[in-house]
């Protein structure tokens, strides 16, 4: 975090000015709970200044002085997140909302209400029932505020019927992190104006700008509602009864699934038992709890009758009719409380819960043996799992849980990989990972490369994180900004990488990639003066790949899982295509060509198609489908347009597997000889340098050498299809 520059005395008292003295705390006044969220796994930090906001207009001059002076901002609502994204993990400046706690007015002729950010969910949805409305969304933490839900896109237990937080926000005052005040969206139900910078924003975690106002719809409460609480003996029972509720047209408000040991939790956490335990001498080891809304009496008693056979049907114990106000409220009180439930029975270690969670969501027909699967993998890591979630959506919530055996860091990297794990089996399955672990967080992309890149050394390690987390990296999309990934910059400056960073697997080979480019110009102008440090074409991309194929080798030990395995096998195979084996078609392509041109033949894009297309039909066999089309990529190839670019693609690429492989092997010597490669940059020629580093691009054996790692990968990859029965 170095770029950012700290709060002085000078940004106090020009924050001071702009907000009550009284509402700006520094020092000793700041409260501790600003330094973390209800996750304490993710740590801790102090905030330098913390502004107790009241209105937009203070949020705003807070921002535009923050962004004048470089100086980070967080947003903070109630602090009832679960992943540290309030967490002043950078210093700065917090800002925190809960003041801005007014329900502002209702529009009831278009079923809109206006609520500053601050206005808790708990108190929205008492003051909307007052007046015979519901604002459906109902995340399981009552106490967050809504500026939280909204940046969240929270869901919650009503979303298989009523949707999540996207579909009830109408429009949004926003302040930009310039300090600019902007409004989204608007009191219409109804727009088809473009780009939607109202949706870019809700789910946006804080990323682009801090919420202040909302304008959110509502809803007439529903006339009748009432829950059942079904028991079933085992929880695949349990589970696989939920989607028998859809394929039978119910239509719950909510339908929830949770076992036993974590009922039994949140019963002892409330001091009150709900739940049946046992009932006719069979014992319950999960449940569902399902409410249902409707206009009358009679629709709900026709809708519990045919739910209750349904069930019964697929194995339930019994079917229980909470069928009051207060039995409603205790059952959903219990499941409320689940978090809490687990928490107040997790233990600490080191000042740390050893406690954390997922919530991925999975199509219903896989939702039994996706949680079959977690434990399993849970067993394998000895963790203890409690789980239970949205089962009308598919959305399940996932704690890990250590015990007092264990040491803090044990349990996170154990954490690691079971989330590693679990989140490909997910994908597998057709699901996805939700909330915050939508994708990997580039704080994660880094440690993951760092962690792959570890057998180059501690210097080049401290260098690729000085890179990384010191201001190298553009990783945003931005307007006028192209697509793919560089590294690029001048001898005086480090250089920079650009890419657009989405968070997938393939995101963090990239990151990897672009980094071996840097960091290799980096050791050449820094060890020769400007005539010598430009490293020839030739060398170009072999400390990218050499990056790429470290980062393999230790995902792929690291890997237990064999979807995952085969997803790793499959994109190392496919980097062998796209390098070594297309980009010599490519070459040759580009030889065909300019011999013809030395001849005198005329090249137009017939015949340019024709050479392509023969060689497409050449290189992938008959096996394959050659489509005409396919002749005319010749044209969209940038690198035709730089003459004889492309072969050094392949070549690097041997020689890249090659180095790889002798750095593994060898160790230090090989490390050793590697970085003066990076170091010698345009000193000498490169068959020289790289005979220098152990590599012979005179012979065969490195692209020998490589074609025998292909084909030990493609033998790898027939193992795991075939023990996985594909």
């Amino acid at each position: 975090m170095s770029e950012y520059s700290k709060v002085t005395p000078e940004i106090v008292e020009k924050i001071k000015a702009v907000v009550a003295p009284n509402r700006v705390y520094t020092g000793a006044d700041i409260n501790e709970d600003f330094s973390h969220d209800e996750m304490s796994i993710y740590g801790k930090a102090m905030p330098e200044l913390v502004v107790d906001a009241v209105s937009t207009e203070e949020i705003a001059a807070t921002m535009k002085i923050a962004y004048d002076n470089n100086i980070p901002v967080t947003a903070r609502g109630a602090g009832t997140g679960l992943v540290g994204a309030c967490v002043p993990i950078a210093g700065g400046i917090v800002i925190n909302t809960t003041k801005m706690n007014k329900i502002l007015e209702y529009d009831l002729n278009n079923f809109v209400v206006k609520v500053q950010c601050g206005v808790l969910l708990n108190d929205l949805a008492e003051d909307c029932v007052s007046k015979g409305l519901m604002y459906p969304p109902d995340p399981g933490e009552k106490f967050a505020t809504l500026g939280g839900n909204v940046s969240t896109n929270a869901g919650g237990m009503r979303a298989c019927k009523y949707g999540a937080t996207r579909d009830y926000v109408r429009a949004m005052e926003v302040v930009l992190p310039t300090g600019e005040v902007t409004r989204f969206g608007s009191t219409v139900s109804k727009t088809s104006s473009g780009y939607s910078l109202l949706n870019l924003m809700i789910g946006s975690e804080g990323t682009l700008g801090i919420i202040t106002e909302l304008t959110l719809k509502v809803i007439p409460a529903p006339k009748e509602v009432i829950s059942l609480v079904i028991p079933f003996e085992t929880l695949e029972d349990c589970i696989g009864t939920v989607p028998q509720f859809k394929k039978n047209g119910l239509d719950p408000q909510a339908l929830e699934f949770m076992e036993k040991a974590i009922v039994q939790a949140s019963e002892r956490y409330i001091g009150k038992s709900v739940y049946p335990q046992k009932i006719d001498g069979v014992e319950a080891g999960a449940y569902l709890l399902v409410t249902f809304d409707g206009k009358t009496k009679d629709e709900l008693d026709n809708i519990i009758e045919e739910a209750s056979e349904i069930a019964l049907e697929a194995g339930a114990i019994d079917v229980l009719v909470a069928d009051t106000p207060a039995k409603i409220k205790d059952a959903w009180a219990a499941r409320s409380s689940f978090l809490e439930a687990i928490k107040a029975e997790t233990n600490w270690k080191d000042g740390l819960e050893m406690l954390d969670e997922c919530d991925v969501v999975v199509p219903l027909d896989k939702i039994a043996p996706y949680v079959e699967y977690v434990y399993g993998v849970g067993e394998k890591f000895g963790l203890r799992i409690e789980s239970f979630g949205h089962a009308g959506d598919g959305n399940l919530h996932i704690y890990i849980i250590g015990d007092d055996k264990i040491s803090v860091a044990d349990f996170k990297a154990k954490a690691d990989e079971f989330f590693d794990d679990i989140y490909a089996e997910a994908t597998r399955v057709g699901g996805l990972v939700s909330g915050e672990h939508a994708s990997i967080p580039f704080d994660e992309a880094m440690e993951i490369v760092s962690r792959g890149l570890a057998p180059l050394g501690e210097s080049y390690i401290q260098l690729l994180n000085e890179g990384m987390h010191g201001g190298w990296i553009d990783r945003y999309e931005n307007k006028g900004k192209r697509t793919g990934a560089y590294s690029g910059g001048d001898y005086a400056h480090h250089p920079f990488v650009l890419m657009n960073y989405q968070g997938t697997l393939d995101n963090v080979f990239t990151l990897a990639h672009e980094m071996g480019h840097s960091l290799h110009s980096w050791y050449a102008n820094h060890t020769h003066h400007y005539v010598d440090a430009s490293y020839s074409i030739f060398v170009a991309e072999i400390a990218s790949t050499c990056n790429e194929a470290l980062l393999m080798h230790d995902l792929l030990e690291r890997c237990s899982d064999p979807h995952e395995k085969l997803w790793l096998l499959n994109h190392y195979l496919d980097m062998f295509k796209g390098t070594l084996f297309r980009q010599t078609m490519f070459a040759e392509f580009e030889k065909i060509t300019h011999e013809k041109t030395a001849a005198g033949e005329t090249l137009n894009a017939q015949s340019l198609c024709q050479i392509y297309g023969d060689l497409n039909a050449l290189y992938f066999g008959p096996d394959m489908v050659n489509d005409p089309e396919f002749s005319l990529e010749w044209a969209r190839i940038p690198h035709f347009y730089m003459p004889f670019y492309v072969y050094q693609y392949a070549t690097g690429f041997s020689a890249a597997i090659a180095l790889s492989h002798r750095i593994l092997t060898d160790g230090a010597p090989a490390v050793r000889d590697y970085i003066d490669f990076l170091k010698a940059g345009g000193s000498d020629y490169p068959i020289n340098v790289l005979k220098k580093a152990g590599v012979d691009m005179t012979t065969k054996a490195p692209v020998a050498s490589a074609l025998s790692v292909f084909s030990s990968v493609l033998d790898e990859t027939e193992a795991v299809i075939t023990s996985l029965g594909l």
